[in-house]
């Protein structure tokens, strides 16, 4: 695998990913820039014509698409490369959920079931970091290993191979295109992020992108509560439930929550590192607003998740010395005060009327068991639970709240089979034990942030047991979190065996 050489610009040599590089000669490139010059000459010319008779918003707009490329040039050379910027746009969206549904079904949203064919920017960014990735071995500039790459993932092939199994019996294959697509690309996530994070410089501008987005989807959401509205633009939008829970542009509160614990998690583990100082000051701003819109989203599974996470974390740093014994006080007293004003709800939420919500889950995990019982093996396909809802549905059920059950476990099980759950729980079972031998390492960047990572895949393991976790979001994330987890566990060990070689001073 090729690295860039020393780069001049100090923030290309901090965050280096592997290199880019083609044979251009003079013809091409002057062919390129008359052809850059002539459109930019052709846009700024139609936005001159057209903002003549367009109101004032959509002159913006426009105006925002026309300057985009500069934009993107702009960006390009600042993080020193196309890839690096299709790296960025690809984790920004992972905190910002840019996406649309293809072939899109209200009426699919209403049962809780996957609504479209999910097209994201990282959709679009997977798409062109493989294009390069490929013209790069074909002209020779580096090599794909990708059964290398795969044999890391085989818990996951394996529950997508279990899954397009599943279309056997589904009685509709669009539905199940719709989460088979999803997991398609968590998969070639998986594999790129192994591939493209190679070492500590590489693995701390990830997680300073998380970071920041963290603390940006913190932002909108304080003021989304802040102002009691909502957010609609282009293809970001976030507004509170019917019942007044706070939610982010990555999906509803549920969602929303399991975005917060996730990120919030690897950022304390980022605390726990040599990281600099201002990476962490802008970590705690990211904490505090993250916190604030975790506490509104009022999912008692997030905050169960949460609580599982932050007691992990603190446990093991404590007892390996990477966090001062006064810290869990401190932030103890600070979280109290703070919490203070909210505690009424709080308290209302956990105790109070919740309008029957944990009751009605209870009917929905008997109707599951019944639709596994009948189709153990195969399921009822991907994506198609809803499709045998009307044969399950019998005056047993008639004032029950009717949605595909909200247990990812039991969800995977009904629509995709044995094999399938058996291969997830693999998966999940298998990062979490790289994640904790990265943790045994002690290595002062590597562990602290793989400690974060696997508690708080622990806790989305709990949030689980009552929610779907089948958005894309949601499946891109544990797929990020996964090839993250890899990545650290190669660094570690490739190091571990250079310090063991007797050539090495």
């Amino acid at each position: 695998m090729l690295r860039d050489t020393a780069p001049t610009n100090p923030l290309h040599r901090l965050y280096q990913f592997p290199a880019h590089r083609f044979p251009a000669s003079g013809i091409w490139l002057n062919i390129l820039i008359f052809t850059a010059a002539a459109s930019s000459g052709l846009l700024i010319g139609f936005y001159v014509l057209a903002t003549e008779s367009l109101p004032f918003v959509d002159a913006v707009l426009l105006g925002l698409i026309v300057i985009a490329p500069f934009g993107l040039i702009i960006a390009s050379h600042l993080l020193g490369g196309l890839r690096r910027l299709l790296i960025v746009a690809l984790l920004v969206d992972m905190c910002l959920g840019i996406d649309i549904h293809l072939f899109y079904d209200e009426t699919v949203v209403s049962v809780s079931a996957i609504p479209g064919l999910d097209v994201s920017v990282v959709t679009l960014s997977l798409v062109a970091l493989y294009a390069w990735w490929i013209l790069e071995h074909l002209t020779g500039s580096t090599e794909i290993h990708f059964r290398s790459w795969l044999a890391h993932g085989k818990p996951l092939v394996t529950y997508l191979v279990f899954t397009f199994a599943s279309l056997i019996v589904a009685k509709n294959w669009l539905l199940a295109s719709f989460e088979i697509n999803m997991i398609v690309q968590g998969l070639f996530l998986y594999i790129y992020i192994i591939y493209a994070v190679g070492n500590r410089q590489q693995l701390m501008f990830v997680v300073t992108v998380l970071v920041l987005g963290l603390g940006l989807q913190g932002l909108i959401m304080i003021g989304l509560k802040a102002t009691g509205g909502k957010l609609d633009i282009v293809l970001l939008s976030a507004e509170p439930d019917p019942w007044g829970r706070l939610s982010g542009t990555v999906g509803g509160p549920n969602q929303s929550a399991a975005f917060l614990v996730m990120w919030l998690s690897l950022t304390f583990g980022m605390m726990l590192t040599p990281a600099s100082f201002w990476l962490k000051l802008v970590g705690m701003g990211a904490t505090m607003m993250a916190l604030a819109g975790l506490v509104f989203t009022f999912s008692r599974g997030g905050w169960i998740a949460f609580a599982i996470a932050v007691t992990l974390i603190s446990v093991v740093a404590l007892s390996r010395g990477w966090m001062p014994l006064y810290v869990p006080f401190v932030v103890g007293i600070v979280g109290t005060a703070a919490i203070i004003p909210m505690w009424p709800y709080i308290m209302d939420r956990l105790f109070g009327d919740d309008g029957g919500s944990v009751e009605s889950r209870l009917p929905l995990l008997r109707m599951a068991l019944q639709i596994i019982r009948d189709h153990p093996f195969l399921g009822v396909g991907a994506n198609n639970y809803i499709t045998v809802l009307p044969v399950y549905v019998t005056s047993e059920y008639t004032m029950t709240w009717i949605r595909v059950v909200h247990n990812k476990f039991l969800l995977i099980w009904a629509e995709s089979g044995l094999g399938a759950l058996i291969a997830f729980i693999w998966f999940l079972l298998d990062t979490l034990q790289r994640g904790w031998r990265v943790i045994q390492v002690n290595d002062p960047y590597l562990s602290p942030l793989a400690l974060g990572l696997t508690a708080a895949l622990l806790g989305w393991i709990a949030h689980m047991q009552v929610a779907l976790f089948h958005d894309a979001g949601q499946v891109l994330t544990i797929c990020l979190v996964a090839g993250l987890i890899v990545a650290m566990e190669r660094m570690a060990r490739n190091e571990n065996d250079d310090a063991s070689s007797p050539d090495r001073v």
